[in-house]
């Protein structure tokens, strides 16, 4: 495993993810989580942006075509997904929610230092 700095928009959602349906896109990721764990997704994101991430909790990555998924940690990067860009989902809610969480954010979370692994293929069972 290698330790890498990686800026939140490299980040895609594991489409994969085993807790949630397959997602046939990110789009489709980010609404099908929000809707599945919303609150939990909020509070996290409440969380980093109060007290910053925790640097015990790394984010463990493959790269696939030029992004970052995460091998676990996906409501994380979805938090921090939304609270880099509130509209990256049309769920009015949450946009509105995240876009007033964003004007707290620390500047320094626009990166997420990540365990990157260089395999090419995400494991689809947890």
């Amino acid at each position: 495993m290698i330790k890498k700095d990686i800026h939140i928009s490299k980040f895609h959602l594991n489409p994969e993810n085993p807790r949630f349906e397959p997602a046939k896109n990110q789009q489709e990721a980010i609404e099908l989580m929000l809707r599945e764990a919303g609150s939990e997704v909020f509070n996290l994101g409440a969380d980093i942006a109060l007290r910053g991430l925790n640097p015990s909790k790394r984010v463990m990555v493959v790269e696939q075509n030029g992004h970052f998924l995460p091998l676990e940690g996906n409501r994380r990067v979805l938090a921090l997904t939304l609270l880099n860009n509130p509209d990256a989902t049309s769920n009015g809610k949450y946009s509105k929610k995240f876009k007033d969480l964003a004007k707290k954010i620390r500047k320094y979370l626009k990166r997420l230092i990540a365990l990157y692994s260089q395999r090419k293929k995400t494991p689809t069972t947890g």
